[in-house]
């Protein structure tokens, strides 16, 4: 067992994550955006004409009434994996 004598956790102050979550993450970036806040569309619209893939975490067609359903996107970045 490699973990031996090491705590499987790191702590930082009050947080405590395990040290596998920060290696799997290492060199990822994370953004927070408020679909509902117009001007957060224009940076989202932004990094996914930079993107491979789009993956939708809402309901079924949930972006549509964002302007960010697969046809419209798909006009703009015909590459675009939009799962």
């Amino acid at each position: 067992d490699t973990r031996i004598g090491r705590s499987p956790f790191i702590e930082r102050g009050e947080d405590k994550t395990a040290a596998y979550f920060h290696g799997a993450i290492r060199g990822k970036t994370s953004v927070a955006i408020d679909l509902k806040a117009p001007g957060d569309l224009v940076p989202l619209k932004y990094m996914i004409a930079g993107a491979d893939i789009l993956i939708e975490h809402f309901k079924v067609r949930g972006l549509t009434k964002f302007d960010l359903d697969l046809e419209r996107l798909h006009a703009a970045h015909s590459a675009l994996v939009y799962c």
